[in-house]
């Protein structure tokens, strides 16, 4: 290892020998920060985007040159939101506003918030070129807001709010003209400048909902038929961005916080507004692209996750904005492009696990509606996949089972990660590992906004997917049609809860009966019955049950569907029932009796008698069918290990999957029949 440095986002792996004996020492050798330098900063303070604010930097020096200068701010004095770590610079509301070799920079600002006495907080990092930094303690600049911004904060209601739409709408086209203008005349400067106008902008449109919506003299009509009119000057705003220049790593974070801070409010986004947001992720991702390959120790991370809350914004407005339902044939075109932009979030994740190797901490980012997880794993052993309360269980030597797409660039460059089907049996290994990435949603976002398909599965947990990628993430692996002994695995969490009460008796001379309905549409579905038993004094002992299933009353063992014996040491008891064992639709009864049918005789501290709750449900384990945009169950099956919060399931492939659950009513029908 010698000469070799350590910069940041590297990682040094010491193997060792498990047969060798010894004792063997390594140095590590850390290269110095920039030092001996100086920053100021003039004026101390001005008024919001009127005021030129100048940033002086002398006399740093270092020994791995060029030395490197990074501007940044932040409108809350959160030390998290500004901290920079190993893993590279936060991204919570730090605003990027130059980073090169320049040791001069002009800048405008923001109004700062008024929780914060108006300062906005500065930030100031010098770095060499190996990735060492020293970063300048934060310094609070007072920004007044302009006295017409002001007046827009104290009269948002009826005709002042109208004035301030309008008012915001002429200036969003301002911005658009003068963009075009600029690119026009090659005008770059003018271009660059613009970058804090629009966040300024984009954040005065985001306060008009609230203001909006709390205007004491604002009908909820009132505030319906705003939003419309505010989704075309948030068009305006998208439109901007198309103009903005994305030549180094500094542009493209710029161009993604541009495009983070235009789809914040998702009820403001329309069709219009959504597919031109994807259009213009894809756009500055596959520019990030060409950057990241060139920048290894700069904000890559950071690229990563503004784009994972991008799509985050994109998706929840595809689902839940109400100017949606206005696009025709929306459920088609909003899947559609719901694809393209998460494609977007595996193109940027390839880029950002360059380096990534085995036993690392997996890349991992959270936004309030998805999180993204990924990581190397290895080939040859079965792998456990953990990500919030979601797990997934691969077993080994998962190269052995998949086909291999090609990744290839649409002819029209947007799409990225179109599959070219390859199944050559003579292909290479994958190697020692290979890269598996987790999606996880916090709701559905493969619902139908409009007419529902009686073919599709409502699903009550969460939607999480997982993609397999070669060890270089050059290959999507498909996994399909594995074998039931090596099903993928997973265990996923259920919105519904079922309520157990302890109001049901069993005693040892008599049958309880609980009386339930099977309907048509949930004879494909699992049915799980379970009884939870109060638990008895260590003194005394219980007596066996046994639970059985028939279609005639009472149930009788002799003619039962189904019989199932308990061990009476047992306080739990799970009935688990597949498709088909039942006979179709109809009305069953579930009888828990002691298994001796009280023909024994009882010991002296046997209990006569069982305090226990019932809870039942029906349940399937279900993927989205990317090909005819329905869930289906094929290819998933129930485990027995399933409870009434966590659904465990076992898939034959790989894809977005959810679970299925049908609460059967609590208040069963039930009788006690004496033997």
């Amino acid at each position: 290892m010698s000469g070799m440095a350590l910069c940041p986002d590297t990682y040094f792996v010491l193997k060792d020998d498990p047969e060798a004996e010894g004792m063997a020492m390594t140095y590590f050798m850390v290269n110095k920060s920039p030092g001996k330098g100086a920053c100021s900063v003039q004026p101390s303070s001005g008024v919001e985007m009127d005021t030129v604010f100048r940033v002086f930097c002398k006399e740093w020096q270092d020994e791995q040159l060029p030395v490197w200068y990074e501007v940044s701010y932040s409108l809350s004095d959160d030390e998290a939101a500004r901290s920079r770590s190993a893993s590279g610079p936060s991204v919570g509301d730090r605003q990027l506003v130059y980073w090169g070799l320049s040791h001069q920079v002009a800048f405008r600002l923001p109004a700062g918030l008024p929780q914060y006495g108006r300062k906005v907080f500065l930030r100031l990092s010098i770095r060499d070129s190996w990735g060492a930094s020293t970063s300048v303690c934060h310094i609070p600049i007072a920004v007044a807001p302009h006295s017409a911004i002001a007046h827009h904060h104290d009269n948002t209601t009826g005709t002042h709010a109208d004035d301030n739409r309008q008012s915001l709408d002429h200036e969003v086209q301002a911005l658009l003209r003068h963009l075009q203008t600029s690119v026009y005349r090659g005008d770059v400067t003018g271009v660059v400048d613009s970058n804090e106008v629009f966040t300024h902008l984009a954040m005065r449109l985001n306060s008009l909902v609230s203001t909006t919506a709390h205007s004491s003299n604002t009908t909820t009509n009132d505030t319906a038929d705003d939003i419309p009119a505010l989704a075309e000057i948030r068009f305006g705003l998208l439109q901007a961005i198309r103009h903005m220049p994305l030549r180094d790593e500094v542009e493209v974070e710029k161009s993604l916080r541009c495009l983070l801070h235009a789809t914040r409010t998702v009820s403001q986004i329309d069709g219009p507004c959504f597919v031109l947001g994807v259009q213009l992720l894809e756009k500055i991702s596959r520019q990030s692209g060409v950057a990241m390959s060139e920048w290894r120790h700069s904000v890559e991370r950071d690229v990563v996750g503004l784009v994972v809350q991008v799509v985050s914004n994109l998706l929840q407005a595809a689902t839940h904005s109400p100017l949606m339902l206005d696009v025709e044939n929306i459920d088609h075109k909003r899947f559609h492009w719901m694809q393209r932009a998460l494609d977007v979030v595996q193109r940027v994740i390839t880029l950002a696990l360059y380096d990534h190797t085995l036993g690392e901490v997996p890349l991992s980012h959270h936004t309030d509606f998805v999180t993204v997880t990924a990581s190397h794993y290895p080939a040859h052993w079965p792998s456990s996949i953990n990500i919030s309360h979601t797990s997934f269980h691969l077993p080994a030597h998962i190269s052995s089972f998949t086909k291999r797409p090609a990744l290839n660039d649409s002819a029209d460059g947007v799409d990225g990660l179109t599959a070219d089907m390859r199944t050559s049996a003579d292909e290479d290994d994958l190697g020692d590992c290979y890269q598996a990435r987790v999606t996880s949603f916090q709701r559905n976002p493969f619902v139908y906004r409009k007419e529902t398909l009686k073919e599709n599965i409502d699903v009550q947990s969460e939607v999480v997917s997982l993609d397999v990628f070669s060890c270089d993430g050059e290959q999507h692996l498909l996994v399909d049609q594995l074998k039931p002994d090596i099903n993928v695995e997973f265990v996923i969490p259920l919105k519904s809860s079922v309520e157990s009460t302890w109001e049901h008796e069993l005693s040892r001379s008599h049958m309880s009966i609980h009386q339930f309905n099977m309907t048509e549409s949930q004879e494909n579905l699992y049915l799980t019955l379970l009884v939870n038993l109060v638990p008895i004094p260590a003194s005394s002992q219980p007596f066996p049950i046994t639970a059985i299933i028939s279609e005639h009353w009472p149930p009788r063992p002799q003619h039962s569907i189904f019989r199932q014996d308990f061990q009476k040491e047992q306080n739990e008891l799970r009935i688990f029932i597949s498709p088909g064992s039942l006979n179709g639709a109809g009305t069953y009864n579930l009888g828990l009796v002691e298994t001796s049918l009280n023909s024994g005789r009882r010991h002296k501290t046997e209990v006569v008698q069982r305090q226990y709750a019932l809870s039942a449900w029906f349940g399937s384990c279900v993927f989205w069918n990317t090909s005819r945009a329905v869930w289906s169950d094929q290819g998933c099956r129930v485990s027995p290990r399933t409870t009434a919060t966590v659904a465990h399931c076992r898939c034959d492939h790989l894809t977005a999957f959810g679970s299925h659950f049908e609460l059967v009513p609590n208040d069963l029908i039930c009788t006690r029949t004496q033997w």
